[in-house]
């Protein structure tokens, strides 16, 4: 299975010398879900490949958008953890300071 701007289907034969797709496309359905008729679509391989293109370059813009807000998020979870450590050393030294007031 293949995906094509009509959908998933499926590549039947690939022509070398012109660089055409045959691909199998189903037309009607019958009651138990079989295709009624099929036709077959001839597509030049560079209008597949361009789609495959567009996908990667979305797919890369995606995880380079989800990368930088993973690498926000952990900054600022270890300023938080900074922070909480920072606190509980002034907590640790005003406990320390009451202890030896008594």
């Amino acid at each position: 299975m293949s995906f094509f701007r009509f959908g998933p289907r499926r590549v039947l034969f690939y022509r070398e010398n012109d660089k055409m797709l045959c691909v199998g496309f189903p037309l009607g359905a019958t009651p138990t879900g079989q295709a009624a008729l099929s036709a077959r679509l001839y597509l030049p391989i560079h209008e597949c490949m361009n789609m495959e293109r567009g996908w990667q370059q979305a797919n890369m813009v995606g995880m380079a958008r989800e990368e930088a807000y993973s690498k926000a998020y952990y900054k600022a979870e270890k300023k938080i953890g900074e922070d909480e450590m920072w606190r509980m050393g002034v907590e640790d030294k005003f406990m320390r300071e009451m202890d030896e007031y008594r």
